[in-house]
């Protein structure tokens, strides 16, 4: 026993769980909930099989007293086969069984991140208070999971905040990752190995990019807050790019750190329209004193150094 107070990480080996789980080992004990194998990341941590779509599997977990949970377990890939059925069993389900498994030993605090794409609002601006209309099975299926949140939170007395990221970006924290549709990854790859940046669809649409570094210190300022806070904020730093400009970057980037000439193709390479996209931070900003940071160029590198190892 290390004496420090314990969080559970589900997801923990994901793009954002491996992040979150290393910043935080330094001052609280680790425990990574993943259906996969047991894999490396440069923390201390325990490590418990489970899979959270299957609630049986969550008796360890029902078993265990846990100071904090950080539910970031959930499937992404929507370009794969029954991702409808799939992302309903593991994103809104599991979410539920989760939940369920902890009321036995309450938390003292339930944080579940969730996407900005619960909106289904890809341009003007949004705020907490915005409606929510998914266009797609990732979002309503992240969305289904957060009423679960609210709901079981609130009858069993636990805590809770909903996070809702934008678009994380960060070099990976474990030694292989299959995150290269991210289209940071996927510019920054493509510009090392191919010499080349292919630009999909709109090269005028924006997204906001939020850096990986502050989305755990956004964590742990939660976990160390005794203020009363709101359920659910945006999780937003507005940096805004178009798709063609983050790639105009990426190029720039990466000829100036490894001397290789990089080109962009684009699928529309007349353009398309650009219609402004403001995520509003301000309710976190002010109820956590968060500042945000802008790592584009430094992530860059580090994912330079990543692909190189």
């Amino acid at each position: 026993m290390s004496g420090k107070e314990t969080v559970l990480v589900t997801g923990g080996f994901g793009f954002i769980g491996a992040w979150v789980s290393q910043f935080l080992s330094e001052d609280y004990e680790i425990y990574i909930l993943s259906k996969g194998d047991l894999r490396k990341i440069n923390c201390d941590f325990t490590f418990i099989k489970a899979d959270i779509s299957d609630q049986k599997s969550l008796n360890i977990v029902e078993n265990k007293k846990f100071d904090y949970v950080i539910h970031g377990a959930s499937l992404n890939e929507q370009f794969t086969p029954n991702y409808s059925t799939n992302a309903l069993l593991v994103n809104t389900l599991g979410t539920k069984n989760l939940l369920e498994s902890l009321i036995k030993n309450r938390p003292k605090k339930f944080i579940y991140l969730s996407t900005f794409h619960v909106y289904g609002q890809l341009s003007g601006k949004i705020t907490e208070a915005t409606d929510c209309n998914p266009l797609s099975d990732y979002g309503i299926t992240h969305l289904f999971a957060e009423n679960y949140v609210k709901l079981l939170c609130s009858q069993n007395g636990i805590k809770f905040t909903i996070l809702r990221l934008t678009n994380c970006y960060g070099a990976p924290k474990t030694q292989t990752t299959d995150k290269w549709y991210l289209v940071f990854n996927d510019f920054v790859r493509s510009a090392l190995l191919n010499g080349e940046i292919h630009v999909r669809g709109n090269p005028s649409a924006v997204r906001d990019f939020v850096w990986l570094g502050d989305i755990c210190s956004a964590i742990k300022a939660l976990l160390c807050s005794d203020k009363q806070l709101h359920a659910t904020y945006n999780v937003a730093s507005k940096f805004v790019f178009s798709n063609y400009d983050l790639a105009k970057f990426i190029k720039k980037s990466v000829e100036m750190l490894i001397n290789k000439r990089v080109a962009i193709h684009s699928d529309n390479p007349t353009g398309g329209v650009s219609i402004p996209l403001t995520v509003c931070n301000n309710r976190i900003r002010s109820d956590l004193s968060l500042q945000f940071s802008n790592k584009i160029e430094e992530e860059t590198k580090n994912m330079i150094e990543y692909l190189n190892h």
